[in-house]
């Protein structure tokens, strides 16, 4: 297992998902949750999630699944509950050279899709292999995870990079981060007020008063 992270920088990521069931449906919510907004779903019949107007940015394929469809798509999901359809696509999107997740058979997909919590500045992924169970472990974490978060990282990510454009020794970067980070500092790091503009100086001094 690679636990890797894309980037969908510039809104490059393409998914094709074959099957237009419930299954497809959870799929399509988890790449919105992921950010992936070019979504295409091929099926010879849809639920009424698809057809909803909320859901009209989608682009519904009635069709039966063929080989040739796969041409530039970044991730392929075989969602039907036919398993030598799944089959047929995983090894298409194989010989493509595209990642595909079967969901009917995860162990035979080349990437599976986790329990995901998502924030505008955190993204956690839980998986156990159980998907009942690595759902319990992302609401678990949900809950030790606090409002204010987001302003949170945004914070810490500010005073890093000013650090750093400073030429301040990467040695001390690494300890003021370490140090800030601690759970006792989280409120004194949200209050700490910073521009653009702020000299490295000031960061300095607040960490040395801590």
């Amino acid at each position: 297992m690679l636990p890797l992270l894309l980037t969908n920088r510039d809104n490059q990521l393409k998914a094709l998902v074959v099957g237009g069931g419930r299954v497809a449906q959870r799929r399509v919510t988890w790449l919105r949750q992921c950010g992936i907004t070019q979504i295409d779903i091929i099926a010879t019949s849809f639920c009424a999630y698809f057809r909803e107007p909320e859901q009209s940015a989608l682009k519904l394929m009635t069709q039966p699944y063929t080989p040739t469809k796969l041409a530039g798509y970044t991730l392929i999901l075989a969602c039907t509950p036919d398993s030598e359809t799944n089959d047929l696509v995983a090894r298409n999107a194989r010989e493509a050279g595209i990642l595909c997740n079967r969901a009917d058979n995860p162990a035979a997909s080349d990437f599976i899709v986790p329990a995901t919590l998502s924030t505008e500045e955190l993204t956690i992924t839980v998986n156990s292999g159980v998907p009942a169970y690595s759902q319990l472990l992302r609401t678990k974490i949900s809950s030790l995870i606090p409002e204010s978060i987001d302003n949170y990282i945004s914070r810490l990510r500010q005073i890093r990079e000013i650090l750093i454009i400073s030429d301040i020794e990467r040695n001390l970067v690494r300890s003021v981060m370490q140090q800030l980070t601690q759970e006792e500092y989280y409120d004194q790091v949200l209050a700490l007020e910073l521009k653009p503009d702020t000299p490295a100086s000031v960061i300095l001094d607040f960490y040395s008063n801590l």
